[in-house]
């Protein structure tokens, strides 16, 4: 305690200092609460970048596909059928396995994420 500064300060102001015992514990635990406080934004912005990094491989995706390799994105009927994975209003073949791709990536993002937090703790 004396090697803090304020501390010893204070004490040097006040003749009949006490410290109170529970002293180290508050300043425990305020430490303990702010690095929960660090750690849960440091989670939810972890979210925020993967679900932009995710939106923006997507976003990439059909930018070069119009302008790189000028495809026509026609839509002509939305018939999705999950459990064989027909995307039937997507006109393009090549653009099926784009999709799936941009799908793929921003669900092993997401489970990286929630490993990550599984780790950390």
């Amino acid at each position: 305690m004396i090697k803090d500064k304020a501390i010893y300060k204070a004490m040097l102001k006040q003749e009949d200092f006490i410290i109170p015992e529970n002293l180290r514990s508050k300043i425990v635990q305020n430490i303990y609460a702010l690095k929960y406080k660090q750690r849960k934004r440091n989670y939810i912005l972890s979210l925020i970048l993967v679900s932009c990094v995710s939106v923006t491989i997507t976003v990439s995706t059909f930018y070069l596909l119009v302008k790189r390799f000028e495809l026509n994105f026609s839509f002509p009927s939305f018939d999705l059928s999950f459990p064989s994975f027909n995307l039937s209003f997507v006109a393009n073949p090549i653009l099926q396995p784009s999709i799936f791709l941009a799908i793929i990536i921003s669900l092993l993002l997401m489970f990286d994420t929630v490993l990550r937090k599984k780790v950390s703790k």
